[in-house]
């Protein structure tokens, strides 16, 4: 999905999604048709109608290299994107207006080829979509559904101004002509040989701001093996990584994190469980609460083998339950806790459909094993974020509020610096969310209307005087003092 969309498509269910997406990744263009050809040496951007009807669009883009095709639909719009051939990078941008003032800022930048999976946006953004092709030209096919209510086929804002060919009276016989399936050898080989177990990275990044410096190991450990089909990572004699850790004080991100990575492999719904819900007083209870979290993958790798969908299980407040053995008197619970674990992630019986991910502020006090390799292998430290960070998490949390008009002119031009940032020095990303909320709060009670909420820059300074009252706080300002010195050391042990 591209994340820089804003009018999201509710309307739209996953079911129809996802046959959609099954059905155009079986779509090639036929080397040997006439208008292949024709693509392959056209001089300028051009559209080639092939179905136009209520509530469905479908046309063929021909971007030769270095040109620029904009699209632009209004929020409520579901597209479809496939690259057929060559590669692109499609930039998304928001347009504020009011009082006379344009502030433009661009809040999407993504790379496409033809081993893409297809990809999802929604109306909204303008989007420029640039021909990178190394061979001359771009092509690419676009699926249009509209809204209900709003079946108008010239739903597109930028659609004049590039040469158009007119297919739609004969619409059977030419996508038999231009269009052939492909063979499931060749869905395999475009590296996205499930749908479930596709990667997008770019869904990830327009969601989680702040998280760059994590996002590029996360890329490099947990989704590089992913991005190929089974028989390949099992001739290199690989496996895939079946756990990791997260850590860091609270507020930074680190649930969130979890739910996205989910969300970007395309897993089953993930399995979120606080460490303390799995204690139980009942002799064999913890344990037994333990192998249910991993039931489901386990039948389905049974089920289906290698073709399994990858199942993740998220600890939260692992430190609660996976304390080093030995250290509580609990009976042994704990311990039995542990070793369960322990089983599952790296046991007789490995499971090659599961990612499991935990969460702590206190990552000392888990027992060693768990952190060993093979179990959570990938540790990655979750800390307060810079100004960069921040800046981005603004953006992230203001997306909305930007694009639908609810911001004054002077606030648009406000964010377009790094004041606000700036002054958010030692917030968490959670804060930074409770700022905006607390900001647009002071819009919805000042207004009349749905179009009067209009947050402007003394909204967001008093929201600042109310967050910054609470962290002034003596034991919010000891926690934050011991959260910075914990990142610093965290710093100079990852520079060292």
């Amino acid at each position: 999905i591209d994340g820089g969309s804003t009018g999201w498509a509710d309307w739209v269910d996953d079911a129809s999604r996802a046959e959609l997406i099954q059905t155009l990744r079986k779509v090639t263009f036929n080397p040997r048709s006439q208008l292949w050809k024709w693509c392959k040496e056209v001089p300028e951007v051009s559209t080639i109608e092939l179905v136009i009807t209520k509530g469905i669009h479908m046309r063929i883009l021909v971007i030769p290299t270095g040109m620029v095709m904009t699209r632009h639909y209004p929020p409520g719009c579901f597209l479809l994107s496939s690259a057929l051939h060559g590669t692109c990078a499609v930039r998304s941008f928001i347009t504020s207006k009011r009082g006379g003032q344009n502030t433009t800022r661009e809040t999407a930048h993504h790379k496409y080829d033809e081993k893409s999976k297809p990809w999802i946006y929604y109306g909204g953004p303008q989007r420029a979509i640039k021909s990178t092709s190394s061979d001359g030209v771009y092509i690419g096919m676009e699926i249009v559904l509209y809204p209900p209510g709003r079946l108008s086929p010239n739903y597109d804002q930028h659609s004049e101004g590039y040469l158009k060919i007119n297919l739609m009276d004969n619409t059977t016989q030419a996508l038999d002509e231009i269009f052939m399936e492909k063979t499931e050898e060749e869905i395999e080989a475009s590296g996205t040989y499930e749908d479930q177990q596709s990667i997008n990275m770019g869904d990830i990044r327009t969601r989680v701001g702040g998280l760059d410096s994590a996002l590029t190991n996360i890329t490099r450990r947990i989704f590089a093996t992913r991005r190929f089909p089974p028989a390949t990572i099992e001739k290199l004699g690989l496996q895939h990584v079946r756990g990791m850790l997260l850590y860091g004080p609270p507020g930074c991100g680190k649930t969130l994190l979890a739910r996205e990575i989910a969300r970007a492999l395309n897993a089953r719904e993930p399995k979120i469980v606080s460490g303390p819900e799995i204690l139980n007083k009942w002799v064999g209870e913890a344990e037994k609460s333990i192998r249910g979290l991993f039931a489901e993958a386990e039948r389905e790798q049974r089920d289906k083998g290698r073709n399994s969908a990858l199942h993740v299980v998220v600890l939260d407040e692992m430190d609660a339950v996976c304390k080093v053995r030995g250290t509580i008197s609990d009976g042994g619970v704990r311990d039995s806790v542990v070793n369960q674990l322990l089983a599952k992630l790296d046991g007789v019986d490995q499971l090659n459909n599961l990612l499991v991910i935990g969460l702590t502020n206190r990552r000392e006090l888990i027992d060693p094993a768990l952190l060993r390799p093979g179990r959570l292998e990938v540790q990655m430290y979750v800390g307060l974020p810079d100004l960069e960070s921040r800046q981005q998490i603004l953006d992230v949390h203001m997306s909305n509020i930007l694009s639908h008009g609810h911001a004054s002119p002077e606030l648009v031009h406000y964010l377009t610096t790094n004041d606000l940032a700036a002054k958010t020095e030692g917030f968490s990303g959670a804060e930074i969310a409770g700022l905006v909320r607390s900001a647009m709060s002071f819009a919805i009670v000042r207004a009349k209307s749905a179009d009067d909420m209009i947050m402007r820059q003394e909204d967001i300074e008093r929201a600042l005087e109310e967050i910054s009252e609470h962290l002034a706080s003596d034991a919010w300002r000891k926690h934050r003092r011991r959260s910075r010195w914990r990142q610093k050391v965290r710093q100079w042990i990852d520079r060292r």
